[in-house]
């Protein structure tokens, strides 16, 4: 995941450009909201344990 504030932003998009590697933009193609809660992740956990 990349931010458009780091200093190093053109430079790490660049190498995922190079490397082929998949990448995201916080704001643009990635949010916060995607990520899950703990109780989303215990409930996931406690599902893949059955």
């Amino acid at each position: 995941m990349l931010r458009r504030d780091d200093p190093r932003f053109d430079e790490k998009k660049r190498l995922c450009h190079r490397d082929d590697l998949f990448y995201r933009i916080e704001g643009e193609s990635w949010w916060r909201a995607e990520m899950p809660s703990e109780s989303e992740m215990e409930a996931g956990r406690e599902k893949l344990e059955n």
